[in-house]
C-alpha cells in the first residue's frame, strides 16, 4: 500500500492465493492471483476474531456507480444487495478508480 497526500498517486496491490473450487485441473486449479487498485479513494482491513487470510465466501469485484471499482474481500451481502450495503456490511474492502488484474500459474 502506498498512501502519499495525492490521491492520484494511491495504491494498493494484492497479491492472493486462489482456486476454482470443484476444478479438474491436473495442478488442482491453484493461481497466484494479482489485483493492483490505483487512484485509492477509500479502504478498511480490520481484523477481530474472524480471520480473512482465507477467501472462503470469495472476492468480490463491482463497478460502482461513479465508475470506481469495490474490491470486497469479506463480501457477505446477499448477491444483488446496493452498493452502500456492501460498504457497510464489509470488513476489508477498497475502492479505486483503476483496477488492474493478473492471474498466473501458482509457483512455490
Amino acid at each position: 500500500m502506498s498512501l502519499p497526500r495525492s490521491t492520484g498517486g494511491r495504491l494498493l496491490e494484492l497479491r492472493l492465493l486462489a482456486r476454482e473450487l470443484g476444478s479438474s485441473v491436473s495442478d488442482d486449479g491453484w493461481r497466484s492471483v494479482t489485483l493492483r487498485v490505483e487512484e485509492l479513494t477509500s479502504y478498511l482491513f480490520s481484523e477481530d476474531r474472524t480471520s480473512y487470510l482465507v477467501l472462503s465466501d470469495g472476492l468480490g469485484l463491482h463497478v460502482l456507480p461513479d465508475g470506481a471499482w469495490l474490491v470486497d474481500l469479506a463480501p457477505y451481502t446477499e448477491a444483488g444487495a446496493p452498493v452502500a450495503d456492501r460498504l457497510a456490511n464489509s470488513a476489508q474492502f477498497c475502492v479505486g478508480r483503476r483496477l488492474f488484474a493478473a492471474v498466473e500459474p501458482y509457483r512455490e
